[in-house]
């Protein structure tokens, strides 16, 4: 019984402590032992934090980092979101990271949807497609590999359709593309550390969404 309120009291001290340095935005008074809940309890509250944001700022203005293909070079991924950085509250990873998935979240430092690619490990945890909704529009992530005629404009409109998207992002090809067709976009970032377009310059988009109107910026690196 003693041993039992001596754990509780350790756990509320911890917890204080914790609060304490989140209130004051730094690990310093969190014991070394703690900082990894204290980081965790962070990292959540900072993602919590950008989800409310994209709600109430529904009718502003919405960025989102689209990038593909880093093949595990996450030197260009990490300008790309310097280059962000204070601007977007969210980044789509296409697929062929190649790298730990929680590499990409740590760096991405706001909330990332990823699906894998043909280079990707099935034992990664992140799915082959997935289907998200921002600013009023659904959009089907995908790597792209997995489709017949993955390259083709006329087979991913059909993709749209078949999964009631009007927008559909994929990679695999190395090629910046963004092409509207009979109500549903296709878009390809290109890849950001291994580009195959003429000039082959590294690129990502960013997709603005601003009073129901949603248009992509291609961005090269040099």
């Amino acid at each position: 019984m003693c041993r039992s309120l001596a754990a509780q009291r350790q756990s509320l001290s911890r917890r204080i402590k914790i609060r304490s340095a989140q209130r004051a935005g730094s690990d310093r008074d969190v014991p070394e032992n703690e900082r990894i809940w204290y980081c965790l309890i962070r990292k959540r509250k900072q993602r919590k934090e950008c989800q409310i944001s994209m709600e109430n700022n529904a009718a502003e203005q919405i960025k989102v980092l689209v990038v593909s293909d880093s093949h595990g070079r996450n030197e260009n991924l990490k300008k790309a979101v310097a280059n962000m950085r204070g601007t977007h509250c969210r980044m789509f990873h296409l697929g062929d990271f190649q790298c730990d998935p929680d590499d990409i979240y740590d760096l991405a430092g706001v909330p990332v949807d990823m699906v894998r690619g043909n280079c990707d490990s099935s034992l990664c945890g992140v799915p082959l497609s997935k289907i998200v909704e921002i600013g009023g529009y659904r959009i089907l992530l995908t790597h792209g590999h997995q489709y017949a005629g993955f390259d083709s404009i006329g087979s991913m409109s059909e993709l749209a359709r078949a999964n009631d998207v009007s927008i559909v992002m994929c990679g695999h090809t190395h090629i910046p593309h963004v092409e509207q067709r009979n109500g549903v976009y296709v878009v390809n970032p290109g890849s950001i550390s291994r580009p195959r377009q003429e000039g082959h310059q590294p690129s990502y988009l960013v997709m603005n969404i601003e009073q129901g109107r949603v248009d992509f910026v291609p961005v090269y690196l040099t």
